[in-house]
C-alpha cells in the first residue's frame, strides 16, 4: 500500500507541473507579437505625416561636349489641400552650362522643345491667366490642390567643367507663407574640344567601335605595307650586293695575285735593305742599290696596275683612302712632286724589266743618263736621313693595309681574319699623315682612328659559331638534364 501510495503522489505532481497556467499563457502570447504593438499616438501621426508639396528633378545626360544641350525637367506634385501660388524656379544650377530654352514660358512654340511631329499639349489653364504669358522664371500662376506640374527646359555647353551635384531651387506661396526648396537634378559634366573626342571614340559604342577598327586597320595596313616595303627593299639590297660581291670579289681576288700582293713583296724588299743599313750588314753602297732597286721597282708596279686601269678596291673605305695617302707621302717624300725628278723617275721605269734584279741593277747603273744619274745621287741622299722620316714605318703600315684588306674577303674561307699587329713607331706615323690630310678630307683623322681600333681586333666565325653551340646545348641541358654524357 505504501508504494503505491507513492506511485499516486508522483503522478499527481508531474501533471500539476506540466499543466498551463491561464494568465501566464496570455502574458507569453502577447511577448511573442511584439510587431503588434500599438504605437504611442504621437509616433504614429509622425509615421503617417506625408510632405505638402514633392519635387523631383533629372538630367536628360551625364556629360556633353561643346556646343551640346541637355534637357532636364522638373516636377511640381501638390499633395496638400490648398493651391499653390506663384510657383517659380528661382535659382537654376548646373556649372558650365547656361539656360537656352525654357519650354514652359517664352519658348513654349520653340520646335526644339517637342519631337518630331508630336502636337503640343495645351498648358494647363491654371498656371496661366488669359491676359498674359507667364514670365521666364515663373512656372505656373496657380497649382491647384492633388495636381502634378511637369516642366522642362534645355541647358548649352559652354565651358569645360568638371562633374558636380546640380540642383534647383523652386520657390511658391500657400496662403500666407512662401516656401523655398531644392531639387536634385544629378551630376552633369562639361567636357572640352578634346576629351568630348576621346569620349566619343572610347565611350560611344556606335562611333568609337567603328573609329577603333579603322583606326588599327589603317595601323595595321601601314605596318603591313611598311614590313613588306622594308622586306623587298632588304630582299633587294640583299641580291645587289650578292651580285656585287659575286662580280668584285672575282675582280679583287684578280687584283690581289696580279698587282697588290706583288706591290707588298717589292715594299717587303725595301724594308729589308732599309734594315741591312740600319743594322749595318753588308756592304753599304750595295745595301743602297738594292733598296734603291725594290723602290723604282715599287713604282714601276704601281704604274703597271694604273696603266692597266685597276685601282685600289677594297671593302673598306677608309682603308682605300688610307693606302692612296700613305703613297702619295712616300712620293712627297721622294721629291717625286718635282716633275724633273718625276721625268728622271720616268726613265727608269721605261728602261727596267719585272725580272731585273740586284745585279742587274749595279750593271744598268754603270751606263746611265744625266739626269738618271743625278736622281741617283737625289736618293742617296734621301737614304741618309730615312730613319729620321719614319720612311721604313710608313712603308711597313702600307704593306700591313694591303695584307689585311686583302684577306677580308676571305673570311668566310678561313673563317678568321687576324687583327694587324701594329707597332708603335706605325700607329705615330699613321696618324701624322692622316692629320696633315684633314684639310683634302675632312673628318680622315676620326675615320681612320676608327679604322685602327677596327683592325686590331681579331674576326672569327668559329667563335661566334661555337657560341651558338654552347647556347644551344644550355637550352637543351635547361630542357632535359639528361643530355650530361
Amino acid at each position: 500500500m505504501g508504494a503505491i501510495a507513492k506511485r499516486l503522489r508522483f503522478v499527481l505532481a508531474t501533471t500539476l507541473l506540466l499543466a498551463p497556467f491561464p494568465g501566464y499563457s496570455q502574458e507569453k502570447g502577447s511577448d511573442a507579437a511584439p510587431a503588434k504593438k500599438k504605437l504611442p499616438p504621437v509616433l504614429a501621426e509622425a509615421a503617417d505625416a506625408k510632405p505638402d508639396v514633392v519635387l523631383s528633378g533629372k538630367m536628360s545626360r551625364e556629360s556633353a561636349g561643346p556646343g551640346e544641350d541637355i534637357r532636364f525637367w522638373i516636377t511640381v506634385e501638390n499633395r496638400s489641400d490648398k493651391p499653390l501660388e506663384k510657383v517659380w524656379l528661382e535659382h537654376l544650377d548646373v556649372p558650365g552650362f547656361t539656360l537656352v530654352r525654357r519650354c514652359w514660358s517664352d519658348s513654349r512654340a520653340d520646335a526644339a522643345c517637342f519631337a518630331k511631329n508630336e502636337t503640343p499639349a495645351a498648358p494647363p489653364a491654371a498656371c496661366e491667366t488669359s491676359s498674359q504669358q507667364l514670365l521666364g522664371t515663373e512656372l505656373c500662376e496657380l497649382l491647384g490642390s492633388k495636381q502634378t506640374l511637369t516642366v522642362w527646359g534645355d541647358v548649352h555647353s559652354a565651358r569645360a567643367a568638371p562633374p558636380s551635384a546640380d540642383f534647383a531651387v523652386v520657390r511658391w506661396t500657400s496662403g500666407a507663407s512662401t516656401s523655398r526648396a531644392v531639387v536634385t537634378l544629378g551630376q552633369v559634366e562639361s567636357y572640352g574640344r578634346l576629351r568630348s573626342v576621346w569620349e566619343a571614340v572610347t565611350g560611344n559604342w556606335q562611333i568609337g567601335i567603328p573609329v577603333w577598327i579603322a583606326v588599327f586597320s589603317g595601323l595595321y595596313a601601314l605596318w603591313k605595307s611598311w614590313r613588306e616595303g622594308k622586306a623587298h627593299q632588304k630582299a633587294t639590297e640583299f641580291e645587289q650586293q650578292r651580285h656585287t660581291w659575286n662580280l668584285l670579289l672575282l675582280k679583287v681576288h684578280g687584283l690581289a695575285f696580279q698587282h697588290y700582293m706583288p706591290i707588298v713583296s717589292t715594299i717587303q724588299g725595301v724594308l729589308l735593305y732599309f734594315q741591312r743599313l740600319k743594322l749595318r750588314e753588308g756592304n753599304p753602297e750595295e745595301n743602297r742599290v738594292g733598296a734603291f732597286c725594290y723602290v723604282v721597282r715599287f713604282h714601276w708596279r704601281v704604274r703597271k696596275m694604273k696603266r692597266s686601269g685597276a685601282s685600289w678596291y677594297f671593302k673598306d673605305l677608309t682603308a682605300e683612302e688610307l693606302v692612296v695617302t700613305l703613297v702619295q707621302t712616300h712620293r712627297h717624300s721622294l721629291g717625286l712632286s718635282d716633275l724633273r725628278r718625276q721625268a728622271a723617275l720616268d726613265e727608269f721605269l721605261e728602261d727596267i724589266t719585272e725580272e731585273m734584279t740586284v745585279a742587274g741593277m749595279l750593271k744598268y747603273l754603270e751606263n746611265v743618263s744625266e739626269t738618271q744619274a743625278r736622281f741617283w745621287d737625289d736618293f742617296c741622299r734621301w737614304m741618309v736621313r730615312v730613319e729620321a722620316r719614319q720612311e721604313g714605318a710608313l712603308l711597313s703600315a702600307l704593306t700591313k693595309v694591303i695584307t689585311y684588306e686583302t684577306n677580308r674577303p676571305y673570311l668566310y674561307w678561313y673563317e678568321e681574319l687576324r687583327a694587324i699587329d701594329w707597332t708603335d713607331e706605325e700607329l705615330r706615323k699613321i696618324r701624322e699623315v692622316a692629320k696633315a690630310s684633314d684639310k683634302g678630307q675632312k673628318g680622315f683623322s676620326a675615320r681612320v682612328e676608327s679604322y685602327l681600333k677596327d683592325t686590331s681586333t681579331d674576326k672569327n666565325i668559329k667563335i661566334t659559331q661555337q657560341r651558338g653551340k654552347i647556347r644551344k646545348f644550355f637550352t637543351a641541358l635547361r630542357r632535359d638534364p639528361s643530355v650530361l654524357p
